[in-house]
């Protein structure tokens, strides 16, 4: 050590690089741990949709149980209704939910990709032709359109809105006969949940 601390004192007084000195060999650095969370994926790569959920985002879940299972990518402030309303916005892989909070609680879940279906596989962008063979059959005008609904197990909950080509017609009461000319050219756009 005596020795090591002359030869760079000589050094410095010469102004040359003190000669090499053998160490030990560098030791392998272990990585860093990662600080990222998790994705949390809100357990959509199944594509569940029922009437109370779409996949792990259930109705009355508060806000910070949402983030814990979703990634909310915007916690904000929208009419939907006519009426302001607290809207989580949820990143889902490319596509994306909008949770719509009263209360403290999910009150409802606005679902506008094809991606997530019903067990026997109702979904968004199909033709209205696919919703006419449920039962009990009915709908009513909401803020963006004819919206229609069924009490059948696998779809109580969920309401669909329709898309008519060109002009929406004026259906005064929503049921298969009334929908049956529609049933082609009509598209369904979007699935909102609100609990059966």
């Amino acid at each position: 050590m005596k020795r090591l601390a002359l030869l760079l004192i000589a050094a410095g007084c010469r102004g040359k690089a003190p000669a090499t000195v053998a160490s030990e060999p560098p030791r392998a650095i272990a990585p860093a741990a990662a600080t990222a969370p998790a994705a949390r994926s809100c357990g959509l790569e199944e594509g569940l949709l029922r009437g109370d959920q779409v996949g792990s985002l259930r109705i009355g879940m508060a806000p910070e149980a949402v983030r814990s299972v979703c990634t909310v990518v915007r916690d904000t402030t929208e009419m939907p209704e006519g009426q302001r309303s607290r809207v989580l916005v949820i990143a889902t892989g490319g596509d994306t939910l909008r949770a719509t909070v009263e209360a403290g609680k999910v009150y409802s879940i606005v679902v506008e990709s094809p991606r997530f279906r019903i067990a026997d596989s109702l979904h968004v962008g199909m033709p209205l032709s696919r919703l006419l063979g449920l039962p009990k059959l009915t709908g009513g005008r909401g803020e963006y359109g004819l919206y229609v609904w069924s009490d059948a197990p696998e779809t109580c909950g969920v309401s669909f809105l329709v898309q008519f080509a060109g002009r929406d017609p004026l259906i005064r009461e929503v049921n298969r006969s009334s929908l049956e000319p529609y049933a082609s050219s009509a598209r369904i756009t979007q699935a909102l949940v609100r609990g059966c």
